[in-house]
């Protein structure tokens, strides 16, 4: 990699595209809450199964929201000093900072896997919304 800087400037540029996904599962939440209420039990149970999809979708899209932020705003850390980042995180959540500083290719790949996971929950959350409209006869 040959600028850490650009490379966190990228990947922050990339992860604002969850965006979209998540203003989709936010769409298919109400759909799924929509196709619930009262239609036959196989509808209600893919709808409710849309629901939880959607759920699963808002946790990633929250995470790739979250690591968005923190490649827009530690880019410099991240390039300069991956271990004070680290140490940083480790003391935010209470436990220790691992061993070996994390890369910034592996910062990449897990924002990466993120924002596919984001799709992933989204379409399938779209699928089950699909299957409760045409068990419901719509």
């Amino acid at each position: 990699m040959t600028d850490p800087r650009a490379a966190c400037r990228v990947t922050a540029g990339a992860l604002a595209a969850g965006r979209v996904p998540a203003a989709l599962a936010g769409l298919g939440m109400v759909a799924g809450v929509w196709l619930a209420r009262g239609g036959p039990p196989p509808a209600t149970g893919l709808a409710l199964g849309a629901l939880l999809a959607g759920f699963a979708a808002h946790y990633f899209a929250w995470r790739t929201s979250l690591d968005r932020r923190l490649f827009e705003r530690c880019a410099d850390l991240l390039a300069e000093d991956p271990a004070g980042l680290d140490a940083t995180l480790a003391l935010l959540r209470g436990g220790a900072p691992p061993a070996p500083p994390r890369p910034l290719e592996s910062r990449i790949a897990g924002a990466r896997g993120l924002l596919v996971k984001l799709w992933l929950f989204t379409l399938v959350e779209w699928g089950l919304v699909a299957a409760a409209a045409i068990a419901n006869g719509g």
